[in-house]
């Protein structure tokens, strides 16, 4: 179920997600004002603005949660994500409900995210974010965790 699309169509996805109105304008916020790392709060959840360097795709776990939709969005620099539907994975271990985590193994698809791009992860998604193929890369990007409500969000 994994959506991916660029900022300026994220309206389309208000009806779903009406959350990402909020999650846009957070984004917008972040860049005008160069907010620093860290956790914020928002609507239905909350955000983490993340700076790093990518890892290699073999020292990262497939992750999957539960509880929370994750839209992530590139503010500068890229990554590359590798997606799988978690059916397709075997699951590495119980699942940490308290930080609704489940780390998983397996093969995807390797997609290159640029800034400006986002991601949209339901509990189905299989996903190994800040990734890169050959060379690492520096990324600043917003996480943004949004509490799934079962009756708006469309998720079984």
């Amino acid at each position: 179920t994994m959506i991916l699309d660029r900022i300026e169509h994220f309206e389309r996805y208000i009806e779903i997600i009406p959350e990402i109105y909020d999650v846009i304008k957070f984004v917008e916020k972040t860049k005008k004002e160069n907010l620093p790392a860290g956790k914020y709060p928002l609507q239905n959840g909350f955000a983490l603005i993340q700076e790093g360097t990518t890892r290699r795709f073999d020292d990262a776990d497939f992750e999957v949660h539960r509880e929370y939709l994750d839209i992530q969005v590139i503010v500068s620099g890229s990554e590359y994500v590798e997606y799988a539907d978690m059916t397709t994975l075997k699951t590495n271990g119980p699942c940490d409900l308290e930080k609704d985590l489940e780390l998983m193994s397996g093969e995807g698809s390797k997609i290159l995210i640029k800034p400006d791009t986002f991601y949209i992860l339901y509990p189905t998604d299989g996903h190994k974010p800040c990734c890169h193929e050959d060379i690492p890369t520096n990324y600043k990007k917003v996480l943004a965790k949004i509490k799934i409500d079962r009756s708006v969000h469309k998720v079984d």
